[in-house]
């Protein structure tokens, strides 16, 4: 099904049953001793729970040479890119989909955990033929609220809380914005934070510091004044005066009749988002090209590189890169080779190391599609239309 730096996953299909998973097979060799601390600290913690939108754990085994990780097998994709492709999208279909993240996170945090990298990437659905049946996963940067090193950078560019990027001890309300987020961008098609016309991190950095952001009329008109209302509760600075998910769950968007919420037709924001999504992705595409250019000249010749950036290495680039180092290049270096040439921080976070330094980004369970991949090879597009 797919592969990252210390794993690869397979479908599989349980003896008694018959019934379909999908097992990520970890080498224990390739894995850094703190990887492995986390990565059996996210085993327990999935273990821990069940919840039917939340992916799930079924078993788990280890050898000298590997640890297997059986997972529900999810096979919908990721939820925005549903969304992109629909005909017509309302309010009342966005709100669905928030009350059931918000059920899931209400049950984490019931139980004390903190997810700490929410986002739409970690929003996928149960099968191809159900746009109902959502499932977070990705619990590879969660904590008990109990555990220590709160100060540490955990999370993603764009739906990481103040507190975060400050370094300040965090919990529960970090969860609460980047739902904060992703709402924004379920009901506007946009993220909050993120401008194209000044695509440097520091900027948004700085915004999201200051709780800056904007609902613009042309995409915000006809969206209810309690989601909106909903929204600012979420985007607080200080997060002792965000809402908690008890709060949300009882705020009047979440109670509002669907037959009124269905007459709100949100499908031209649905247009801003897949015209955000693929001008993320058409940078993305530029930054793995360059960065596997690169790659390929310093472990080959100049003419070979100058072949591969003629054919558009977009799609292949990993592959050849492994196939003319010996396999001896991760896709972690190729993609942090990428964010250095482009100044593009795409990929998650690892504490404060991932974010400065080489270090192999993390290689979560749940995370069965690798995302920044994929996302490179999506269909370059010239231009976008979203705000700002």
């Amino acid at each position: 099904m797919g592969q990252g730096t210390f794993s690869f996953v397979k479908i599989g299909f349980r003896i008694s049953d018959n019934l379909k998973v999908a097992v990520k097979i970890v080498s224990r060799v390739r894995l850094h001793p703190e990887d492995e601390i986390n990565l059996i600290r996210e085993i327990e913690i999935m273990r821990s729970l069940d919840h039917p939108h939340i992916v799930k754990v079924i078993d788990f085994f280890e050898d000298p040479a590997y640890y297997y990780a059986v997972l529900e097998y999810i096979a919908g994709g990721e939820l925005f890119d549903r969304l992109v492709d629909k005909a017509t999208y309302t309010e009342n279909e966005a709100r669905d989909v928030a009350l059931t993240i918000f059920q899931a996170i209400k049950y984490i945090h019931d139980r004390n955990i903190v997810h700490r990298d929410i986002k739409p990437e970690n929003i996928l659905l149960l099968s191809k033929d159900d746009d109902t049946t959502i499932k977070l996963t990705d619990f590879g940067f969660a904590i008990q609220t109990n555990e220590i090193n709160y100060n540490k950078l955990a999370g993603t560019p764009g739906y990481v809380s103040p507190e975060v990027l400050e370094r300040k001890p965090h919990g529960k309300p970090v969860d609460m914005w980047a739902m904060g987020v992703v709402l924004y961008m379920l009901l506007g098609g946009y993220p909050p934070f993120y401008s194209q016309y000044d695509d440097d991190q520091r900027v948004m950095y700085r915004r999201i510091l200051a709780g800056e952001y904007s609902f613009h009329p042309e995409y915000w008109a006809n969206v209810t004044d309690e989601a909106k209302t909903l929204i600012r509760g979420l985007l607080i600075v200080n997060p002792d005066f965000r809402m908690t998910v008890d709060e949300v769950l009882s705020h009047p968007w979440l109670l509002k009749p669907k037959e009124e919420l269905a007459l709100i037709n949100l499908s031209k924001n649905i247009t801003a988002l897949k015209d955000y999504r693929q001008s993320r992705a058409a940078k993305l595409s530029q930054a793995f090209t360059s960065a596997a250019v690169d790659t390929i000249r310093k472990l080959s010749n100049a003419n070979l590189a100058t072949t591969l950036r003629s054919a558009n290495l977009n799609d292949i680039a990993i592959d050849v890169i492994r196939k003319v180092s010996n396999s001896n290049i991760s896709d972690a270096i190729i993609i942090e080779a990428a964010r250095k040439r482009s100044g593009i921080n795409n990929q998650d976070w690892r504490n404060s190391a991932a974010v400065n330094s080489n270090t192999s980004s993390r290689d979560s369970l749940s995370s069965l599609n690798s995302t920044t991949v994929n996302s490179a090879r999506t269909t370059p597009t010239n231009s976008a239309k979203f705000p700002r």
